[in-house]
């Protein structure tokens, strides 16, 4: 019930934001076809779709703190990098026509830590997902994708359903 609560007012965070640029912004979605992965050193955002990427941003909360708002920048980087469906973007490493401006070099997939991706600004096709690293971890090499499923590829959901 906790879990649900905490993924609640995230949602309800995002979807307040959403509303307020609704406007302005048709193409925001908190469900994005993205996953987050790690592969015991590193974050990584899985692609599952094809997307321009100008600019990307992954935060954090950590667990017990989503009510006060206590998010940590984990990562930003700006550029022009066109993404591939099936595409695997390194948080922090090197990712070809992307620069990294934020790294927070000991961000890791904790349990209970809400993770919030953001590709775009507001004034682009803006496209972002939440994450909530489950009880158990997120072992190496598996994916969470923002209906906290975990898969083996990822874009295992997308692959299933397309």
């Amino acid at each position: 019930m906790v879990n649900r609560w905490k993924r609640f007012v995230a949602a309800a965070s995002i979807l307040g934001l959403t509303l307020s640029l609704a406007a302005c912004n048709r193409n925001y979605e908190i469900l994005g076809p993205y996953s987050l992965g790690y592969d015991g050193q590193h974050l990584l955002v899985g692609i599952c779709t094809n997307l321009q990427v100008h600019h990307v941003r992954l935060s954090a909360t950590p667990p017990g703190s989503q009510a006060r708002g206590d998010t940590v920048s984990v990562w930003e980087a700006s550029g022009d990098a066109q993404a591939r469906e099936g595409d695997r973007l390194i948080v922090g490493g090197t990712n070809p026509g992307l620069r990294n401006e934020v790294v927070l070099d000991d961000a890791y997939p904790e349990p209970g830590v809400l993770f919030v991706l953001g590709f775009n600004d507001l004034s682009d096709a803006a496209l972002s997902a939440v994450f909530e690293i489950p009880d158990d971890g997120l072992a190496p090499g598996s994916w969470l994708t923002p209906l906290d499923e975990i898969r083996e590829t990822p874009c295992e959901a997308l692959e299933r359903t397309g």
